[in-house]
């Protein structure tokens, strides 16, 4: 007897999905439409331990039994969901950790768990370290960077990881609630992902399965380009209309924000 379907609490979709970077836990593809896969099939049975992200075409293989359709069963899907949330909470950890390696101590409190928090008066400093974040940023990424898929992917969102840290933490500086009323975390996880399946869908010119190296790379390059900007954006409705004349120059700012630190690893470090 199939169980009625019960709607899930949107604290727990938030949950789920930004554990999974809103990304399927199985191809690890982003940019492609997901949902909320119950393992079990009990669509009444809504605890986390029972819900993984899945694309349209893996959940699909959920659905395919017997013949020549390899079919994805609950075991594998279990093992890929905790894989993949493992890999995420390490490449988050990294974007914590080479944000707080750069920002000065005075600009930040250290907090029992979690990254360090950034306290409300102190924007400007936290703004001024922001170049020499990014180029640090740049530094570590292009440390594991080469020409194979993984490590084109490892070099992408280690950028975007410590790039969302960045808008996460700049919307300190706004009103609370000032972000439809979500949690930062969540309203930046979930635009960062509609920039992926933009890049993807018109980069996929073959239709929306093709999923080439090409294809990926384009995207991912494309995506830090997009959070890049929102960043400097940010920083300058910050900014607007702000009593800082004589404390920071927005010019020097920007310009050592947009500063190439990819090339070969050689670049000169702006200063903070």
């Amino acid at each position: 007897m199939t169980k009625e379907r019960q709607p899930i609490d949107p604290a727990t979709v938030a949950d789920v999905m930004f554990a999974s970077d809103r990304t399927c836990c199985v191809c690890t593809i982003p940019g492609k439409s997901v949902q909320i896969h119950h393992i079990d099939d009990d669509p009444s049975n809504n605890g986390e331990e029972n819900l993984a992200v899945l694309c349209l075409e893996c959940h699909n293989d959920t659905q395919k039994r017997g013949g020549f359709a390899r079919k994805l069963d609950a075991h594998q899907v279990v093992r890929y969901r905790d894989d993949w949330h493992q890999r995420v909470r390490t490449r988050r950890a990294e974007a914590d950790r080479i944000a707080a390696s750069v920002i000065a101590p005075v600009v930040t409190r250290k907090v029992p768990s979690g990254p360090p928090e950034i306290p409300r008066d102190a924007m400007l400093p936290y703004i001024q370290s922001l170049p020499q974040l990014r180029w640090h940023a740049y530094q570590e990424a292009n440390a594991g960077r080469g020409d194979s898929t993984a490590e084109r992917a490892y070099f992408t969102h280690k950028i975007i990881d410590v790039m969302k840290r960045i808008l996460i933490n700049l919307a300190i500086f706004y009103p609370d609630g000032h972000f439809d009323n979500e949690n930062p975390r969540d309203y930046f996880t979930e635009l960062i992902a509609s920039r992926f399946r933009w890049h993807r869908s018109h980069y996929a010119t073959e239709g929306p399965r093709w999923s080439g190296t090409i294809v990926g790379t384009m995207t991912g390059g494309s995506v830090i380009s997009d959070v890049e900007r929102m960043v400097e954006d940010m920083v300058g409705s910050l900014l607007f209309g702000e009593a800082v004349e004589g404390r920071f120059d927005r010019d020097s700012w920007r310009d050592a924000w947009r500063k190439n630190p990819s090339e070969a690893g050689n670049a000169q470090q702006p200063s903070p």
